[in-house]
């Protein structure tokens, strides 16, 4: 056992425990040993085992395991791309309650792997693997690592390189040779080990029909020059045991100082305790800042739990004042102590610096200045002053590369996932001569061995940040999404946000990137100014400094519900407030519908319904929304203290739509009325066949586009749509295609389904590219002038959902995509994929192709039945005159109105491309309607209103 033993003499303070949690004792089964297989058989015992050729991807192997001797080999190739293997499961499935755990623990004798990578490792599953955590070596990539399927987005990771584990991360875990492997699992989480040390912990919220199994994996038949890949892999004796454990609840909280105490669960195994009574320790490493109610003057409170009684008690936290504590467990019992218990006091929410730069002179109390440059070689000659109620940096380079200046918060701040730490300036403008210049802000910690610096580096990559450990110096990382701005040298807005963990980088408002900082203590900030090199020249001007700590935002977990008019009905909403939310005085959260004649929430009154928190119950609470008409709602959730909310949920209701297009490729000859051919390629432009020989032909009922490429890169050939199609989001288009086979030959081939602008320079592209692995993908651009998160060409991105042997086998698949002049939703079989941004709405054109990536590849793609619905004439724009003002920022439209006529409400910033304002669908009440949007952006935009049919 690893559990720290003790504590056992601790003078009990019962007069902080609240009274037992008075429930049944749960069913529990016996501790100890549940399963075991020593390999000193001549096969693999099937009464144990069964052997599984499930591979970790679609890949597959010829692996064949091998018992004797004490152990069981696993030797082979893989025969496919990519990730296949073979693995002993468990035949016998396990359970577990709380208080207890399940161990599996092996021994991994040896790993030995050619070519490009190969993994072992072990599992816990369930005997479909319908879920799991697969904690493995990966062996010629990433080390020691874990892949992770729950059902949860946020957290899983089922295939690829897998999550790594740092503490794992040393020469002596990555040499291939003998260690002991253990997953422990509780019900509610897994935690990893390689010789007995801790690599990590990851939720796995299941307790039943639990199975393990031993796994060993093969990466690439052919990768280039380099395959097929050979492993080689002996594990040892393999067992599950059963133990019991004493566990806090949960393994972090937080508690505003001086607040009301509050409470916290304390498990034991209930098996230990059938036959004998438990003490339990609780000890607070800074009870200065936090312990529990009743600890004596070390911070230290024992508990007890009588011998049959209930195996969960409660007890409280009081707090004192701002920082951290731990909790710690301890306990003379036969226990595994499984967690502790982190107290996050954080500062109360509010402004912790503000400056205007008002006063003519640095505030010392504030700023610090530093001669610090941005890389350690460069120098400059350099002046910092409040000049004109703004702070000014002027200056000339003397030396090479990046020297600079900057002031530093003289105060240190800190930040959790309970308490965000925000840091906001104007960058009013820049001027520069030279090579190139940089204006920016720091945070990081004391020393800058850990730091996220968020600049426009002009001259060179524009908007970009630096972060150390990583990409301390250079060129950073990219902003993409910034490009647009990267040569602008007037006002923007930098924003940071700390949580602990990550900082999330906004530029006027906009989420621009989010980066690791992983500090919750002594954060700086630090604005600069930074030059190339000799002889470069820079003045750069910032304004408006605030610091603060903010409260995370409450939170849903759906921004969108779509239903048709005859599929009304009811869903389901989860919404999460922040664990400082219940300190408040009032703990209640209204959810309000817009439009209670479209849809409203379960139980309200006139539209609205009030939800109320526990301090000591649970975060998250969930409401029902009713669909009863057409038309568009926005369920705003507000509160009275002051918490920001999340974006309105949007509620649409749309009109039943109908065929707009339908071809089942039946007539021997492409129909004229519907298709024009085209040969725009994927990435080579040009006119039809310019980029190869491409043919496309109805026969058989069927439609195959084929070819061979003449000129790189990825030509071909299409059929696109002569009608354009318009979209909203009570007017969704649908598209359907049977993409019925694709073969090819040479370095690479793709079918696809577009959705496009009619020129296409906006699109969502979704393809089936298998020789270059991502197989099933996507590539999407909605900017008009550059890939949209770097995917708009390439090999794209892989669709998780559609990985394995089921849909990468070029055989039959029906694809579909849902539009609604937000986002585009793929879909494969009838499964999802993923949603996209696509916001646009009207002149939207649909393209089925077929492509080859170089000469003298060849493709060919066969489709059939091809389907578009949706709602015809969906939009024309409203011939009234509507009158446009602005009231505290928000933006009042008026206009002449039909009674019970529909209207649509769009925005646009170049008067070319429409897009739905969110709550901007109205059914009039009367010959006028008044519509108001609060939430209008500071930047420039224009608006108009449409019609509805």
């Amino acid at each position: 056992m690893t559990g720290i033993k003790g504590w056992g003499g601790c003078r009990s303070a019962m007069a902080g425990v609240l009274l037992a949690v008075l429930l049944p004792m749960p069913l529990f089964g016996q501790l100890g040993v549940v399963f075991n297989d020593d390999f000193n058989g001549s096969s693999v015992d099937p009464a144990k085992w069964r052997v599984s050729d499930k591979p970790f991807e679609n890949g597959a192997t010829d692996i064949v395991p091998n018992v004797g001797g004490g152990s069981v080999n696993f030797y082979g190739f893989a025969t496919a791309n990519y990730w296949g293997g073979v693995s002993l499961a468990s035949v016998p499935t396990f359970s577990v309650v709380p208080g207890e755990a399940l161990v599996f623990t092996t021994e991994r004798w040896e790993h030995m792997g050619e070519a490009t990578a190969s993994r072992s490792g072990v599992w816990i599953t369930d005997p479909t693997r319908s879920k799991y955590l697969f904690f493995s070596d990966n062996w010629g990539e990433d080390g020691w690592t874990y892949n992770l399927l729950t059902g949860d987005p946020a957290v899983d990771k089922p295939t690829g390189r897998g999550i790594n584990l740092a503490p794992l991360d040393d020469v002596f875990y990555d040499n291939g040779q003998f260690h002991e492997i253990k997953v422990m699992a509780n019900g509610q989480s897994v935690k990893m080990y390689v010789d007995d040390t801790f690599g990590g912990i990851a939720p796995y919220p299941f307790s039943s029909d639990i199975a393990f199994e031993l796994g060993v994996y093969a990466r690439a038949f052919v990768d280039g020059a380099l395959g097929p890949d050979e492993v080689n892999v002996t594990f040892g004796p393999a067992k599950v045991e059963r133990v019991g454990v004493v566990q806090f609840e949960k393994s972090a909280m937080a508690q505003l100082a001086g607040a009301a105490p509050r409470q916290v669960m304390i498990t034991v195994s209930p098996t230990v305790l059938a036959s004998e009574p438990i003490s339990v320790t609780i000890v607070s490493d800074n009870p200065t800042v936090a312990q529990p109610v009743g600890a004596d003057g070390s911070g230290a409170l024992t508990i007890e739990f009588a011998q049959g009684g209930a195996n969960t008690q409660a007890i409280e936290v009081e707090s004192f004042t701002t920082g951290n504590a731990t909790f710690t467990l301890a306990t003379s019992a036969d226990l595994e102590i499984w967690n502790s218990l982190d107290v996050a006091v954080p500062t109360e929410p509010g402004a912790q610096l503000t400056d205007d730069f008002e006063d003519g002179t640095l505030n010392p109390a504030s700023w610090v200045q530093s001669t610090r440059g941005f890389e350690e070689t460069g120098a400059v000659d350099m002046t910092i002053q409040e000049a004109d109620g703004t702070l000014q940096f002027s200056g000339t380079a003397t030396g090479n590369y990046w020297g600079g200046q900057s002031v530093s918060t003289v105060n240190s701040y800190s930040a959790s996932t309970y308490h965000t730490l925000a840091f906001e300036i104007d960058r009013v403008s820049v001027e520069y001569t030279g090579t190139a210049a940089r204006t920016g802000v720091y945070i990081r910690n004391a020393d800058h061995s850990q730091y996220v610096f968020f600049s426009q580096n002009i001259g060179e990559n524009g908007w970009q940040y630096n972060v150390n450990p990583g990409s301390p110096t250079g060129g950073g990382n990219d902003v993409v999404a910034l490009n647009h701005l990267d040569g602008s040298t007037g006002t923007h807005r930098m924003r940071f946000v700390a949580n602990g963990q990550t900082v999330s980088l906004f530029l006027d408002g906009v989420l621009a990137a989010t980066a690791p900082f992983a500090v919750s203590e002594g954060i700086f900030f630090e604005v600069g100014a930074y030059l190339r090199a000799a002889g470069d020249t820079i003045t750069g001007v910032f304004d408006n400094a605030v610091i603060q700590t903010e409260v995370p935002c409450i939170s849903v977990d759906t921004a969108l519900i779509e239903r048709s008019s005859g599929d009304l009905g009811i869903d389901t909403v989860e919404v999460t407030v922040p664990e400082l939310f219940v300190f408040g005085g009032d703990l209640n959260l209204v959810v309000t519908s817009d439009n209670p004649e479209v849809a409203t929430p379960v139980g309200g009154t006139e539209g609205a319904l009030t939800l109320t928190f526990d301090p000591n119950g649970p975060l998250t609470q969930s409401f029902d929304i009713e669909t009863t008409g057409i038309g568009t709602a926005n369920f705003t959730i507000t509160n009275a203290q002051g918490v920001c909310g999340p974006n309105p949920i949007v509620v649409a209701v749309a009109y039943t739509p109908e065929v707009l297009l339908t071809d089942d490729f039946e007539d021997g000859t492409l129909d004229p009325t519907l298709w024009v051919e085209s040969g725009f390629g994927f990435e080579k432009d040009g006119n039809p066949d310019a980029a190869g020989s491409f043919t496309v032909a109805e026969a058989d009922g069927v439609l195959t586009i084929a070819g061979a490429l003449e000129v790189n890169y990825w030509g071909g050939r299409s059929i696109v749509t002569v009608d354009t199609y318009s979209t909203s989001l009570i007017s969704p288009l649908t598209i359907e295609v049977d993409r019925v086979s694709q073969t090819g030959s040479g370095t690479g081939h793709r079918t696809a389904l577009w959705l496009s602008n009619a020129d296409r320079t906006n699109y969502v592209f979704f393809a089936y590219n298998p020789v270059e692995g991502t197989f099933w993908q996507y590539n999407y651009r909605v900017n008009g002038a550059g890939p949209s998160d770097g995917v708009g060409t390439g090999s794209g991105n892989r669709l998780d959902a559609f990985t394995g042997i089921t849909y990468e086998d070029g055989a039959n698949h029906r694809m579909k995509m849902v539009a609604n002049g937000q986002t585009v939703k793929l879909y494969l079989d009838g499964v999802f994929g993923i949603e996209l941004p696509f916001p646009f709405t009207d002149n939207l054109k649909v393209e089925i192709g077929s492509y080859a990536r170089m000469v003298p590849d060849t493709v060919e793609g066969v489709f059939d039945n091809a389907l578009i619905t949706g709602v015809p004439s969906t939009v024309a724009p409203e011939a009234v005159e509507v009158d446009i003002t602005e009231d505290a920022g928000a933006v009042v439209l008026t206009w002449a109105a039909t009674p019970a006529a529909a209207y649509q409400v769009q925005t646009s910033t170049d008067l070319l491309t429409w897009s739905d304002v969110q709550g901007g669908a109205v059914i009039a009440e009367g010959d006028t309607v008044t519509w108001t949007d609060a939430a209008a952006a500071e930047n420039a935009k224009f608006y108009r209103v449409i019609s509805l049919p």
